[in-house]
């Protein structure tokens, strides 16, 4: 496992990608989880008034976290701990919950969710800016585990502005890859979402609706979209390929290609649409989550990623502040240490999934 050290190395190497929060937080708080140990971790976008806009979590039990969050937000119901309150602090902050403790006991998302799951360690950071609160992060332990101490309240707050400075990122021109990232769900002709599992309801209100914090309803977006799949779809699926049409939407969570296919009777319902959903990620994303585990130093795994980039030599000593003559010997110092003699073997090695 790699040490404190370089876990925070690979953190800021992640935030810092010219790549949109949203895309890269899946990456974010994998690597954060191993950092700060926590079982089950979400992140909240807020506007500048700390009204939740977006989320993203580390696992299904973080995402029924969020969707808790998304339902009672819809419903204008207060919850506990308030975003709200967390997110219009001053300054970016890890939050000291010991005097929620009270109204956390009482509040429905730990009677409904932690409490059954025995969660009842917490602990939460605040991202702000100068125009206003960017976002919370919340995460959680087990009670047979440890509680935050005062080392994990130190690593969270290196983390904050790290995470501060992804929020900050716009995406730039990338190639993407696919991520192993696919779901799959079953509509009518008119559009109406019959069957889908877990995932690929995540990724179809990703795709459709990447600005919308609602995740039990099936949106207006998200049926359009699948309506629009049925009224095209013109070949069958076989049971080995997706041949039928095909639509790619970009947007912050990344790249997704839907393929629908008609999938004939064998219910009352007649005849159906299944539609298959991958999710693509940016090149660069996958190299740095791949570079991670190739026991390179922080600043090897740095070059290593802008190597895979397929930048030259003289803008990679820019980059990172290096004469030219020296960039060419940690270069071949890279190659050996990961098993490789050029940059395309390079890039195909940190293309792989990690």
């Amino acid at each position: 496992m790699p040490g404190p050290a370089s876990s925070l190395a690979h953190i800021r190497q992640l935030c810092s990608l010219d790549v949109d929060s949203r895309t890269a937080m899946p990456a974010i708080l994998a690597a954060l989880k191993s950092w700060l140990g926590f079982a089950v971790g979400a992140f909240f976008w807020t506007d500048n008034q700390g009204h939740p806009v977006a989320a993203c979590a580390s696992d299904p039990a973080g995402q029924r976290l969020a969707g808790h969050y998304a339902a009672e937000y819809a419903q204008s119901v207060a919850t506990w701990p308030s975003l709200v309150e967390l997110a219009t602090l001053r300054r970016t902050a890890v939050v000291d919950f010991s005097c929620y403790e009270r109204e956390f006991l009482r509040s429905s998302v730990c009677r409904e969710l932690l409490a059954p799951a025995g969660l009842d360690r917490q602990i939460a950071g605040s991202v702000v800016s100068p125009a206003g609160a960017l976002g919370v992060l919340l995460l959680f332990r087990g009670g047979h585990e440890r509680v935050f101490c005062r080392e994990y309240r130190r690593r969270l707050a290196l983390a904050l502005p790290e995470v501060a400075n992804a929020l900050d990122r716009r995406s730039g021109d990338h190639a993407f890859v696919a991520d192993g990232d696919s779901g799959m769900v079953i509509a009518g002709f008119d559009g109406d979402l019959r069957h889908a599992c877990v995932r690929g309801r995540e990724l179809l209100h990703m795709a459709a609706s990447p600005g919308q914090f609602h995740l039990g309803t099936l949106l207006e977006p998200e049926r359009q979209l699948l309506a629009r799949l049925a009224v095209d779809v013109d070949s069958d699926y076989d049971g080995h390929a997706w041949q039928g049409p095909a639509v790619t939407l970009d947007n912050a969570w990344g790249r997704f290609q839907l393929r629908a296919a008609r999938l004939h009777g064998g219910t009352a319902m007649g005849d159906q649409v299944g539609i298959r959903i991958q999710r693509q990620v940016p090149a660069a994303l996958r190299m740095v989550q791949t570079v991670d585990g190739l026991g390179l130093s922080p600043r090897q795994r740095e070059l290593a990623v802008l190597l895979g980039c397929s930048l030259q030599n003289e803008i990679i000593a820019d980059r990172l502040g290096l004469r030219p003559s020296t960039v060419a010997g940690m270069i071949k110092d890279v190659y050996h240490r990961v098993g490789v003699n050029s940059r395309q073997a390079l890039r195909e090695m940190l293309l792989q999934p990690a």
